[in-house]
């Protein structure tokens, strides 16, 4: 019910969750010497407020995360263009975790 950080190599073996969503198998290594994590969404603030799917996956996965201005890795969110928004229209809670830049694809 929760993201796992996985190493994938070619050899990685993966399996189908209950989403038929393929998942490597492996040791969760957490983000330890990790610079960069591209953050999937739906929508983004320029500010950072990040719209995703609803469950809150990346919310509770980076929720322990030190910023990248702490050592952490930098939270990078990932839309086309016209998902980056200036002001969020949707409720931002306290929990949602703010992405520190943002790649909008044209």
């Amino acid at each position: 019910d929760d993201l796992a950080w996985i190493a994938i190599t070619a050899d990685t073996d993966y399996k189908l969750n209950d989403r038929g969503i393929r998942e490597p198998r492996g040791e969760d290594r957490g983000l330890v010497d990790v610079d960069v994590v591209l953050v999937p969404a739906l929508a983004v603030t320029r500010s950072g407020d990040r719209l995703g799917q609803g469950a809150g996956f990346y919310d509770r996965a980076l929720a322990g995360v030190p910023r990248a201005n702490q050592g952490g890795p930098l939270l990078v969110a990932v839309v086309y263009a016209d998902e980056l928004l200036d002001e969020p229209t949707w409720p931002v809670e306290p929990h949602d975790i703010r992405m520190d830049d943002v790649i909008a694809i044209a």
